[in-house]
């Protein structure tokens, strides 16, 4: 059986349809960025790069206006249900097709990760985007690699769920030194749909396998995890401890499904020069804390899991 039957035949599993195919394709876009400009960032050193990097990050951080999209949505549905819905549907359509970073980081968080020596951020600018030569970047992917463990979460049934059964015993089978992890993979609005997201996710798998050349060949990385939010719904949070739940708003009280990152799921599953292939999902027992207005919320977010094998990276010739 293949994954993709594994899929469609799984009625509990519900990927968007843009994640279910496993034959992957080459995206168009790959083509367009071949002459883009790419760098690497691996340390904290140059903290002007950190620093652009993370006012990127903050561009593209939409944890915020998802909680008061949750919000208007419960209020609106007391006195007009219709029109709730109607205008909560056409806010997902951003981040379904945009993509966009939920979850609360600061710079000194970005700048502890680099200087740890475990991080390394894949940068790519525009064509025409610099000013006297100098490197502006507009699109970036980060890597974790493993230093003591895992550098991502495992599934674990039957909370998780695993579509992908012998692809995700090749991932345990090499083991946590073998397996790095892609987040914060994205682009400015302004230059999406130009191929440079693909082009960062491209740059930093080519310096994965490139550091494999120096690394022991038991700590060699022979695969990249992403994964890609499903926003559920929403837990109100007791202000000082953040812990207390309130109120919780669920998206399927109204009747609608989950707010997925079908950006992220689609843009993997279409490229040729680094295949992906949906592993499962993750369902975490806690939220991602994001704070509007001084009042903590808690988004309740399953996680789509994809893996990438760097063998199967096509390189340069």
């Amino acid at each position: 059986m293949t994954a993709t039957s594994m899929i469609m035949r799984n009625s509990s599993f519900n990927i968007p349809p843009a994640a279910r195919t496993v034959n992957f394709h080459m995206d168009k876009k790959e083509e367009i960025s071949m002459q883009a400009r790419t760098r690497i960032i691996d340390n904290a050193v140059d903290v002007g790069m950190v620093a652009a990097f993370h006012r990127r990050y903050k561009r593209l951080f939409v944890g915020a206006e998802m909680v008061k999209a949750l919000l208007d949505l419960a209020a609106g549905w007391e006195t007009d249900q219709h029109r709730a819905v109607d205008i909560f549907q056409q806010k997902r359509q951003k981040w379904e097709q945009g993509g966009g970073y939920i979850e609360n980081v600061s710079l000194e968080d970005v700048l502890g990760w680099l200087a740890s020596g475990s991080y390394l951020i894949a940068e790519v600018a525009a064509p025409d985007a610099s000013e006297d030569g100098k490197f502006i970047a507009v699109a970036q992917r980060m890597l974790r690699i493993p230093s003591d463990g895992w550098a991502m979460p495992l599934l674990q049934e039957p909370a998780d769920e695993i579509v992908d059964r012998a692809r995700y015993q090749s991932l345990l089978g090499g083991g946590w030194k073998a397996a790095a992890l892609a987040d914060f993979w994205g682009v400015l609005p302004e230059w999406n749909g130009k191929g440079l997201a693909a082009e960062a996710r491209y740059t930093g798998m080519q310096a994965l396998i490139e550091r494999n050349k120096s690394r022991p060949e038991d700590e060699r990385l022979s695969s990249v995890v992403g994964m890609a939010f499903a926003v559920q719904g929403l837990d109100v949070l007791d202000g000082e401890g953040k812990k207390t739940v309130t109120r919780a708003i669920r998206l399927d009280e109204f009747g609608l499904s989950e707010v997925a990152n079908q950006s992220s799921l689609r843009g993997n599953a279409m490229s040729r020069r680094t295949p992906a292939y949906i592993l499962g999902k993750h369902r975490p027992v806690s939220g991602i804390p994001v704070l509007v207005d001084g009042i903590w919320y808690s988004l309740r977010v399953d996680w789509y899991c994809y893996i990438h094998f760097l063998d199967e990276v096509e390189m340069p010739s």
